[in-house]
């Protein structure tokens, strides 16, 4: 697979000329971190679905050109709706969450506020979340982008389903992930999985829950950590959608 840029402009502002001007920070990864020279050929990638493959015509000090070699063409990787709306752990955690759920492809991410949780991102913290969700879309493949939703109060939450959304949230070990999905989940549904602080959900936060129609659910026999608990749901999710789309 080849290098791959975020391209970040309209495709209908270059399609005229036929080219492409990279500058900030992917200018500087493809000319001083990649090293591209003239004539190299890259993937650039719209984060809404489209790529087109390009040709590098020009490097300057700080930005570069590239020569489009195709229309941008849409993405033909399907993904399943599956939203984690997980109380963010500490520190470098919660980067390392939000560069593996966009790899497996979670569609949407929600930061949660619940009665125990410790951190909460803010504006600056926010954006560099989306800075490594980018890269983990070029290094992984994906074209579209995971969206990154501002933090929200577990109350708030039903304003971010749909009405064909299943909810499940993580508990002890009571009930297995994979049957219960498997029995009751269809590929029209969204899947929203609510993944709670290292402390827990409070008892009054899972009533809250059951209200909504959610369901417990887990991965392990063991308690485990909120960034192990969200990738493990989440490749459970994508795989079991994976498979049935085979």
């Amino acid at each position: 697979m080849a290098d791959r840029f975020y391209f970040d402009g309209d495709w209908r502002d270059v399609a005229a000329k036929g080219v492409v001007n990279l500058t900030g920070s992917e200018a500087h990864h493809l000319s001083k971190v990649l090293r591209k020279k003239v004539d190299d050929l890259v993937e650039l990638f719209d984060g809404r679905g489209q790529q087109a493959t390009a040709k590098l015509i020009r490097v300057g000090k700080r930005d570069a050109d590239l020569e489009l070699l195709n229309a941008p063409q849409p993405c033909v990787k399907k993904l399943p709706r599956v939203t984690l709306a997980v109380a963010p752990p500490k520190g470098d955690r919660f980067r390392w969450l939000i560069e593996k759920a966009t790899e497996i492809g979670v569609a949407h991410f929600i930061p949660l506020r619940t009665e125990r949780s410790v951190v909460l991102p803010g504006g600056t913290k926010l954006e560099k979340l989306h800075q490594t969700m980018i890269a983990a879309c070029k290094q992984s493949g994906r074209d579209q982008f995971m969206e990154i939703a501002a933090p929200i109060d577990l109350q708030h939450l039903p304003e971010s389903l749909s009405g064909n959304d299943q909810l499940y949230y993580g508990d002890v070990p009571r009930e297995d992930i994979v049957t219960s999905l498997n029995d009751k989940n269809s590929d029209e549904n969204g899947v929203v999985v609510v993944i709670g602080p290292e402390g827990g959900l409070t008892e009054a936060e899972i009533d809250q829950l059951r209200e909504w129609g959610g369901q417990p659910l887990s991965v392990s026999p063991h308690v485990l950590r909120i960034e192990t608990a969200a990738i493990a749901v989440a490749s459970l999710l994508v795989s079991s959608f994976l498979l049935r789309s085979d």
